[in-house]
């Protein structure tokens, strides 16, 4: 059996561990109520008698003790905690799993993680990997106590789960939307290889440990960059009256402003801002702009155009960070 790390405190100390072990070691052991069967160490002893009779003599005699020592399981399950997809909001996201002993005896873990697997659109960056300390299910820095990876856990007991935060960064010039795959797995301390590997003496109590069928397992997690690229339009309206107030009364000229934001990650494709007018007012010719350009009032090869009614501006790709003014003049009629 792997030695303890001092990292995991929730673990229950290994004497009581045996003195539970110790306690079934009874002769001819009924089966266990453990989901992980009989603990691993566990002494079965049984023997044999036979009754006979010569004359009016009966004898009884017994064989030999038969003496099995119950093996190690080494098995162990990851699965991920956190439901559904994780987005991540800004520079980082924290994913969740749990590790759970599914052997037979007290076991630590060594703790892996892959943020390459085939088929992700960018490369995560892992920047740290934790235990959940206080059991709050929460990632908490500077509480939760930080692992060296690869990481082992302390001993887990049979049927006990640690939970493992994985912390993940993105990097600069991630695509909108993007998605990646990260992939934590875990393997006994004790050993490894394919199922029926036996390590002699190395299980609990002097026992052998066998590798399961679930020696090492994972779970993987997909990421979607939250931070998508997104337009925000504010439209605001200055009012001139003819008096040089700023009454809107008929033939006020009123300039309205659009103001068009790209945020998040990435850029955005075929951005197109329309402006029916209202009833009531008239466009003024040549007074549609773009930030400091002029553009025409015919849909010709400039990205502004007054047809039919209605103000439109083609402003195709914008990255994220753009800023653009439209403004335009109508006449309250």
């Amino acid at each position: 059996m792997s030695m303890a790390s001092p990292y995991l405190r929730l673990i229950t100390p290994r004497y009581a561990w045996l003195l539970a072990c110790l306690s079934l070691a009874t002769v001819g052991l009924q089966g266990s109520a453990r989901a992980t069967g009989t603990p691993a160490g566990v002494r079965i002893e049984s023997t044999a008698t036979a009754t006979y009779s010569v004359g009016d003599a009966t004898s009884t005699i017994s064989s030999n003790p038969a003496l099995i020592v119950v093996d190690e399981l080494l098995a162990v399950a990851v699965a991920s905690l956190d439901g559904t997809a994780v987005r991540a909001d800004g520079e980082s996201a924290v994913l969740s799993f749990s590790v759970t002993n599914t052997g037979n005896g007290p076991e630590a873990f060594v703790l892996m993680v892959d943020p390459a697997p085939n088929g992700n659109d960018f490369p995560p960056v892992i920047r740290r990997i934790a235990l959940d300390s206080n059991g709050n299910g929460m990632f908490d820095p500077g509480i939760d106590v930080e692992l060296q990876i690869p990481a082992q856990t302390a001993l887990i007991l049979p049927d006990a789960s640690t939970r493992v935060f994985v912390e993940v960064g993105f990097p600069a010039n991630v695509t909108a939307a993007g998605q990646a795959q990260v992939v934590l797995s875990a393997r006994p301390a004790t050993g490894t290889g394919v199922p029926g590997t036996t390590f002699a003496g190395q299980g609990e109590l002097g026992a052998t440990a066998v590798v399961g069928t679930s020696s090492a397992s994972t779970a993987g997690q997909w990421l979607i960059v939250a931070n998508q690229p997104a337009v925000a339009l504010v439209k605001s309206a200055t009012v001139v009256d003819p008096y040089g107030g700023a009454q809107p009364m008929t033939g006020a000229q009123v300039t309205y402003s659009i103001q068009a934001q790209v945020s998040g990650s990435g850029s955005v494709s075929d951005l197109v801002i329309t402006d029916p007018l209202p009833p009531g007012v008239t466009y003024q010719p040549a007074s549609l702009r773009l930030d400091d350009r002029t553009l025409s009032d015919a849909a010709d090869g400039d990205a502004g155009a007054f047809v039919s009614g209605v103000v439109r501006v083609n402003l195709g790709t914008a990255s994220s960070g753009a800023n653009h003014t439209i403004t335009f003049a109508v006449r309250i009629d």
